[in-house]
């Protein structure tokens, strides 16, 4: 942010110094107060200057003071006081026009700043808006300043903060034709890099695949060139890493990691920053000693660019260390396990603490997907021990839980969610906790007190993004209790007060099954027909194609099942319904009449493609049963010895043997009445 203004304050200083230097205090004062400010300590120096700007209101430089009390508050992050004072700098009552033309952009750089720092997200976008508009009114009022570089590049920051990347990316196009130092040239290509790769992960969150792939094609182009910058190590790992971090969020789980273990280490970029930040100090000494302001101010600003990319390597995390937990992550979703233990379990020792927590949690969460789940327990057990209390045990608690419920050891679930209850009883995840606690209940066949868990979760949360999760509980509790009336009821409900959450989805299914459930026919097909129309790529599709079958079925429509049937065979080929459409075309044969060769053809072609199918036994005692009607005994009697001996521990194998011991009774009664047929008795 310092601006040319320094060099100015210097051959003031040395006049001010041969009128008011017996006096002492005035430049006493203005000398101590630029010292603090070029040695970091910026609160000290707003004091000095503040005091200056009070005790010496005729002072001939003051309002090249009050600049500098603006950049001081800036540095020193009172950041109301700082805009406060640009906005006066900035006026037309400044008649010193360089001075106000600084002032202006000071201000746009200010409300940038300060928006960063917001945690309310109005508030944050209403600041980055007025830093857009102090940038508009910038270039707009100083169409020929030396600065329009710095402009530009504001407002693309401040257009990128607000998530505007598009608008972002066209400010820095017009950047592109205005004169600006090599510095702010690879700041703005890695701005421009990161709004691309940015707006890549939306299109990948939007599925806009096609989209995504070519921006995420141009920011790494950006990026790359970055990244090749040699005299600025720092912007080139940031280019590397904000590489990686994207490639990881789009999916490109193995082109990240390449990306990500080019990382340097924080040692080697503290020792490249310090020489490059030496090296200007010496280059903004030789300007300071000349006479081109636009030069003073040109090196001014990348010495203090560079200072405080040095103060922000120093005061951060290890970008290296945040590499490598990203590779961790990649590793995690190739379902690497062992790799991302083994990883963090060597990286763990350097990490700060943060990093540490996420190390801890990737960690608990690998040996969970192993299935090493004591281990992950143990591993717990020594991050508790660390860290009493905080954040990172609410996620592992909840993570357990969830372990166990996956592997449906249910008592142990609701053992880690009352231990995580009892630990954070407003934790983060106490919605997400109640929750499982809810499916865990009806997964048990608990309904009863799945039922009062739901009540309690509607009364304590509301406003929970989870709360259509809760009315879907709702539902499924009455469909499987057979309350299908009042599981349409609570289904509808969801659908109107939540029509854009995922359980929607769903929802709209099971109105259709429910009413096939209730042997309403004609309106299950409606509302499946619904739920088809409106989510055409779900994958309940099948599914609903299936019971569509079904419902035809119960309409007698035995032709229009077939039809269904055949398409989930056609389309859905590979899905698990495929060998039950299958299945019913061949029964629907039979069930017709007049069709016994196409069903027995139809049921052999079943067996041959799903032989061990549980519906295979069945489709075979379906084939013992049309020959019978045959009266083809004998083949029925084969039928039902295959039967017995390729199933016999399925519960047709004893049917079969029960129908095949009826039928050698029946023969036995018919071949008694026919004595012709029995053979000679011996002699």
């Amino acid at each position: 942010m310092q601006r040319f203004l320094h060099g100015f304050f210097l051959a003031l200083g040395l006049l001010c110094a041969k009128t008011l230097f017996a006096q002492g205090s005035p430049q006493d004062l203005f000398t101590a107060a630029e010292d603090k400010l070029q040695a970091g300590d910026s609160k000290g120096a707003a004091e000095l200057y503040q005091k200056l700007v009070s005790e010496f209101p005729t002072f001939e430089g003051l309002i090249s003071v009050k600049y500098n009390l603006a950049l001081a508050l800036l540095y020193s992050e009172d950041y109301e006081k700082a805009i406060a004072q640009f906005k006066e700098l900035s006026s037309s009552a400044t008649k010193d026009a360089a001075l106000r033309e600084q002032a202006a952009l000071g201000l746009g750089g200010a409300q940038t700043v300060m928006a960063r720092t917001q945690s309310d997200p109005k508030t944050k976008l209403s600041l980055l808006d007025e830093s857009i508009q102090s940038y508009d009114g910038f270039l707009k009022n100083y169409p020929q300043s030396a600065s329009l570089g710095e402009a530009f590049f504001g407002k693309a920051s401040s257009q990128f903060f607000a998530e505007h990347y598009d608008d972002a990316e066209k400010t820095l196009a017009s950047f592109a034709s205005v004169k600006a130092s090599a510095s702010l040239r690879n700041d703005a290509n890695y701005l421009m890099g990161r709004a691309l790769a940015a707006e890549a992960v939306q299109f990948k969150e939007q599925k806009r695949d096609a989209d995504m792939r070519a921006k995420l094609d141009a920011a790494l182009k950006v990026l790359d060139q970055v990244a090749q910058n040699t005299v600025n190590a720092v912007i080139a790992n940031d280019a590397l890493f904000t590489a990686g971090e994207t490639l990881f969020q789009t999916g490109s789980y193995p082109e990240a990691i390449r990306y990500l273990k080019r990382i340097q280490s924080k040692k080697y970029l503290e020792e490249q920053q310090k020489l490059l930040v030496d090296a200007l100090r010496k280059e903004r000494a030789q300007a300071m000693m000349g006479s081109n302001q636009d030069a003073q101010a040109d090196m001014n600003r990348q010495y203090m660019r560079s200072a405080a990319r040095l103060r922000e390597i120093q005061g951060k995390p290890a970008l290296f260390l945040n590499a490598r937990l990203v590779i961790a992550q990649c590793l995690y979703e190739q379902k690497k396990y062992d790799e991302v233990v083994v990883l963090l379990k060597h990286d763990i020792r350097f990490c700060e603490e943060d990093q540490k927590k996420r190390a801890f949690y990737f960690m608990i969460k690998a040996m969970l997907q192993n299935n090493q789940t004591n281990r992950a327990i143990a591993t717990f057990q020594e991050y508790k021990a660390q860290h009493s209390g905080e954040k990172l045990s609410e996620d592992v608690l909840l993570a357990l839980a969830d372990d166990f419920n996956r592997r449906k050891r249910w008592p142990e679930a609701l053992e880690w969610i009352q231990e995580y209850q009892t630990m954070f009883p407003d934790g983060k995840h106490a919605d997400a906790a109640a929750l499982l606690q809810i499916n865990i209940y009806t997964a048990m066949g608990d309904l009863e007190k799945s039922k009062k868990a739901g009540e309690a979760f509607r009364l304590r949360f509301p406003n929970s993004a989870l709360a259509s999760s809760a009315v879907y509980n709702d539902a499924y509790l009455h469909f499987q209790k057979k309350e299908y009336d009042a599981a349409i009821a609570d289904f509808q409900k969801l659908t109107q007060e939540f029509p854009d959450s995922d359980n929607a989805e769903t929802a709209r299914f099971f109105i259709g099954k429910c009413f096939y459930e209730l042997k309403k026919p004609d309106e299950a097909t409606q509302a499946l027909l619904d739920f088809e129309k409106a989510y055409p790529k779900s994958k309940l599709i099948p599914n609903s194609i299936f019971h569509r079958a079904k419902a035809c079925e119960e309409k007698k429509d035995l032709k229009k099942a077939d039809e269904l049937y055949a398409q989930i065979i056609k389309d859905y080929p590979d899905d698990e319904l495929a060998p039950f459409a299958m299945f019913g075309i061949a029964r629907n044969h039979w069930g017709e009449g007049g069709h016994t060769d196409e069903a027995l053809a139809l049921f052999d072609q079943f067996i041959a493609k799903y032989p061990t199918h549980s519906l295979a036994p069945s489709a075979y005692l379906f084939k013992a049963t049309i020959y019978r009607s045959l009266k083809r005994l004998d083949d029925a009697m084969e039928v039902y010895r295959v039967v017995a001996e390729k199933y016999p521990d399925d519960p047709n194998s004893a049917e079969a043997l029960i129908l095949s011991a009826e039928l050698n009774s029946q023969n036995a009664d018919r071949m008694a009445t026919r004595p012709e047929k029995l053979p000679p008795r011996p002699v």
